[in-house]
Formats: structure tokens, C-alpha cells, sequence
């Protein structure tokens, strides 16, 4: 549960980053941060 607990955190904190900062982030890398923060979500790639 703890792994998925800070999952959730981390998704949280990238969706914080890229709302705030979306230029400092390329699409695909985007896409692979928030794949990989949310294990539920199938991979983008």
C-alpha cells in the first residue's frame, strides 16, 4: 500500500508541475512520467 500511496503522490506532483510549467515538459516525455506515476493506466508507448 505504501507504493501506491506515494504513486499517487507523485502523479499528483507532475500534474501540479505541468499545470504550472507545461513548456518545461516535451509531449512524449509528459506521457511516459504520468505512464509510469500512474501504474493503473495502461503505457502510452
Amino acid at each position: 500500500m505504501a507504493g501506491k500511496a506515494g504513486s499517487e503522490t507523485n502523479a499528483i506532483g507532475l500534474f501540479d508541475r505541468l499545470q504550472q510549467a507545461p513548456y518545461r515538459f516535451d509531449f512524449y516525455q509528459a506521457m511516459r512520467r504520468l505512464g509510469l506515476s500512474v501504474p493503473i493506466l495502461k503505457s502510452p508507448g
